[in-house]
């Protein structure tokens, strides 16, 4: 998950090196103020057994309102198994207007 920055200036710094990078590099780092999240638990299920439990898995899902041009983005979060999304988003110490970092993995 993002780490809280000391300030905006510092996030402009981060996003401005980020987005100054060669496009060919496989991860960007998104910088944003923190405008809300919450925990969801999703199920999907196996289509080729219908006799199969649904597959349950948590996620954290937070918006936040990019520095560089005030675009917002919804970041997901996937969970490990095991981990409850609910306990998970009471942890969060993130509050509304936060600067937050985002490393962000991307498909080439």
């Amino acid at each position: 998950m993002g780490t809280p920055l000391a300030n905006s200036s510092e996030a402009s710094l981060l996003l401005n090196s980020a987005t100054s990078a060669a496009w060919d590099v496989s991860s960007v780092v998104i910088v944003g103020e923190f405008r809300g999240g919450k925990a969801e638990t999703a199920r999907r299920f196996d289509k080729s057994d219908k006799n199969a439990a649904p597959i349950e898995f948590g996620m954290y899902k937070f918006n936040l309102e990019l520095l560089a041009d005030g675009s917002p983005v919804m970041v997901s979060v996937f969970l490990d198994a095991g981990i409850k999304a609910e306990e998970f988003a009471a942890k969060v110490l993130i509050k509304r207007g936060d600067a937050v970092a985002v490393a962000v993995n991307m498909a080439v």
